[in-house]
């Protein structure tokens, strides 16, 4: 809920704290001190008094931004390959593939993706140091190719 101090009104104003005050007494609302926050109806009331815009709420937030199966596969394979991630000697940890670069909202959908990946063999993997690690096979490069290319086609003429 958004509220708001008299002394930051008489700043938005451009009124002396006093002056306000005496403002929004003779405008019918009971205030003290300059210190005092006002909200809902009395905030409202009071930027009326004071002749400022009525501040809305913030509007709801944009509905959350889906990745496409491609998409997907691009934001996880990518940075592998542009990491030299490629080769049983060049690997990065799996929870890092799908750790990074994906949506919150995703992170569940781009790990089962990942294991996915992993059985299809596009990705391939090791247990070093008690964590598992994977590299980009082949298979990878080329279904990240074909994705890349792909998304390349769908993109409007000004991206």
């Amino acid at each position: 809920m958004t509220s708001q101090t008299i002394r930051s009104l008489a700043v938005e104003a451009q009124l002396p704290v006093r002056s306000c005050l005496e403002r929004l007494r003779s405008g019918g609302l009971q205030v003290g001190l300059g210190s005092q926050r006002l909200d809902g109806d009395s905030l409202a009331r009071a930027r009326a008094i004071l002749e400022l815009a009525v501040v809305r709420p913030p509007a709801a937030a944009e509905p959350k931004r889906e990745l496409d199966a491609t998409a997907l596969l691009i934001r996880l394979l990518r940075p592998l390959r542009e990491k030299g991630k490629l080769g049983r000697n060049k690997t990065t940890a799996l929870d890092l593939v799908h750790g990074h670069g994906v949506p919150d909202h995703q992170k569940a959908a781009a790990k089962a993706y990942a294991e996915q990946l992993l059985r299809e063999g596009a990705l391939d993997e090791k247990v070093s140091g008690g964590r598992r690690h994977v590299w980009l096979t082949e298979a990878g490069l080329r279904r990240l190719r074909e994705a890349e290319a792909e998304a390349a086609a769908v993109a409007p003429a000004g991206d």
